[in-house]
């Protein structure tokens, strides 16, 4: 789904009647959204970038373009994130306009041999930091699951009550699994009881923490984009992707975020619990992907994994 000139015009027009749209270009066709780079006119700036929100998520209720939202609870020097324009409709769609930022992805960066270990540790040094900056913010009921109570003092209760809703989404799609979900979320809630509490109560999060949510800018900063998922969570929820997806054949490189994000946040010792809480959420994280991708039917992808395989992890229930 690529919008034509004329689909973008009304949205532009709302934000800057000078913007006239002189191209279209698809930057990326995700399961939920699709991302184009709209050249513009004589008017600056030359180019915007347009994320249409090709589906929504009615089960876990995530705002779209969330930026709203999470942008003024930051600081305004870090993390570095792309100046949100505006929102509005594409037809029947809804769509966010941000400033474009020109580099290469993250994931790209490594990926590439020919990219040495000092300037890959010293991205993910950057990316530690910003982390720690986000999750030093308070955001009290922020992006809470609807008609689930947890308040953001009562961890155990805030954990519980997501577990609970999974469990219940899980029974839509593989009702013989339930057992074996809530036996692990006992297993979930006691880490979660043992671990530092600056690592489990819940703060704002992005939500989406993935190399190819972050780019290099050529000024050395790691720019995140994509803040639709932030929400109210446990702060090491933000590393489980990056170990998953991104680090997971890089040990030493993996140790190194996880040092400097506890140095940066005061927790220097701390590291056994965050790797238990890492694997605690990146089972939780599994499952709500699992969840989603069987009972939306949605086809999956090389980076996350295909539909078949979610199934099937669903319909094992290795869970803990």
């Amino acid at each position: 789904m690529t919008p034509t000139p004329d689909e973008l015009t009304g949205l532009l027009a709302g934000i800057d009647p000078r913007w006239r749209v002189r191209a279209v270009e698809p930057l990326a066709e995700g399961m939920l959204n699709t991302v184009v780079r709209v050249r513009l006119g004589d008017a600056p700036p030359s180019s915007v970038v347009v994320r249409i929100r090709r589906f929504e998520d009615p089960l876990y209720g995530q705002e779209f373009a969330a930026e709203r939202f999470a942008y003024p609870l930051l600081p305004k020097e870090r993390p570095a994130r792309p100046h949100l324009f505006g929102v509005g409709r594409i037809g029947a769609h809804r769509a966010a306009v941000f400033e474009e930022v020109a580099g290469p992805l993250l994931d790209t960066v490594l990926r590439d041999p020919s990219v040495s270990p000092t300037p890959r540790r010293a991205l993910l040094t950057r990316v530690a930091e910003d982390l720690a900056v986000i999750h030093a913010r308070p955001a009290h009921g922020f992006g809470t699951l609807r008609r689930v109570d947890h308040a953001s003092d009562e961890v155990l209760g805030f954990w519980g009550g997501l577990f609970a809703a999974e469990a219940d989404a899980l029974g839509r799609v593989a009702p013989a699994s339930v057992a074996s979900l809530e036996a692990a979320t006992r297993g979930w809630l006691a880490a979660i009881a043992e671990a530092p509490v600056d690592l489990v109560r819940p703060s704002l999060v992005h939500g989406d923490v993935h190399a190819r949510n972050i780019i290099v800018a050529a000024d050395g900063r790691c720019v995140l984009i994509d803040w639709e998922a932030a929400r109210l969570r446990s702060p090491a929820y933000d590393l489980v992707q990056l170990h998953a997806l991104d680090l997971a054949g890089a040990p030493e490189e993996a140790a190194h975020l996880r040092e400097t994000y506890l140095r940066r946040r005061g927790l220097v010792g701390a590291e056994p619990a965050l790797l238990r809480l890492v694997h605690v959420f990146t089972q939780f994280w599994k499952v709500r992907m699992a969840v989603f991708m069987v009972l939306h039917e949605r086809p999956g992808c090389a980076y996350f994994g295909r539909l078949a395989d979610w199934r099937a992890y669903l319909e094992r229930a290795e869970f803990a």
